[in-house]
């Protein structure tokens, strides 16, 4: 399968999965040509209403193409910033930022006794002359939201998640 983690990069505790133990768990990979300095500049930049999340600009920035360059202006990401997530609504907040290594973001929502949380972890590996970039989307549900939570987020975020990799990839 396309951008599949391997069996150790599954298994492997990374970055983030502390703040969500238990949920669905689905961790993504793919090798891409620069170095971790070279990456890290485009993951540093994601967000809506910055330079996008690199996979279906209708769906999650609005319509405005993700950035085909490094923006200087969007480099200074800090913990404790919050990004938005999509078009009218929904945000992440940087949870933890190791400049060239991981980014972590968790967002978590709670409405008339609904929960959703979510940890979204970007961790870079240097791997011959490339990166091995892992990422790992931890979400849980209030037991009402999960039909939901399966027919809708989980194939839709997949799906993203896949074009977000390829993007990057070519990026890259």
């Amino acid at each position: 399968m396309l951008f599949a983690a391997s069996a150790q990069e599954r298994a492997e505790a990374l970055p983030g999965d502390h703040l969500l133990a238990a949920g669905h768990v689905d961790t993504a990979a793919v090798m891409l040509s620069g170095a971790p300095a070279e990456v890290w500049p485009w993951l540093v930049q994601m967000g809506h209403g910055r330079a996008g999340w690199y996979a279906w600009d209708s769906l999650d920035n609005g319509g405005v193409a993700s950035a085909d360059r490094v923006l200087p202006e969007l480099q200074d990401l800090q913990v404790g910033d919050s990004v938005s997530a999509r078009p009218g609504g929904g945000s992440l907040e940087v949870v933890l930022l190791i400049p060239n290594e991981a980014l972590v973001y968790w967002t978590e929502a709670r409405k008339a006794g609904l929960v959703f949380a979510q940890s979204w972890a970007f961790v870079l590996r240097p791997e011959g002359t490339g990166t091995r970039l892992i990422v790992r989307n931890r979400a849980r549900w209030s037991a009402p939201l999960m039909p939901a939570a399966r027919l809708l987020f989980r194939p839709v975020h997949g799906l993203m998640q896949r074009r977000q990799l390829a993007s990057l990839k070519r990026l890259t």
